[in-house]
């Protein structure tokens, strides 16, 4: 143990002739130092295995208008053009097509559907979908 002894320190006069100052004491000191060394060595070691190496960065820009501005804007047909959109309804679990008693409904313009598919041709801003079951 005397070995292993690193945190006594070594005498400035010899006594005895002995060159150093090292107790068992201190070897098992510097024993469990190289172990909790050594452990958090390891545990870094296998973050570093274990984990993604990679890093995200990103900044957001967020550029609020006034609602009069965002109204003009929707108006611009490059802007806010007019997309059909299909709808479909399906039952997940089943892989069929629900009833005809479900409805969809644009709730923008009060445009039903007939069955359960549907087809509107509307901008963007004004799509607003709701799902009704017909008793």
């Amino acid at each position: 143990m005397n070995f292993f002894d690193i945190l006594s320190e070594s005498p400035h006069v010899f006594i005895f002739q002995k060159r150093s100052n090292k107790t068992n004491f201190g070897g098992i000191f510097s024993i469990i130092l190289f172990l909790i060394i050594g452990i958090t060595f390891l545990m870094y070691i296998f973050d570093y295995i274990s984990n993604d190496k990679y890093e995200v960065e990103y900044k957001s820009m967020f550029n609020a208008l006034p609602k009069e501005e965002i109204m003009k804007k929707n108006k611009i047909d490059d802007l806010n053009p007019y997309i059909d959109f299909m709808f479909e309804i399906y039952d997940y679990f089943k892989k069929e097509k629900l009833s005809d008693n479900f409805k969809i409904l644009n709730i923008h313009n009060y445009k039903q559907s007939l069955r359960g598919n549907v087809i509107f041709n509307e901008r963007v801003s004004n799509l607003f979908i709701g799902i009704y079951y017909y008793c």
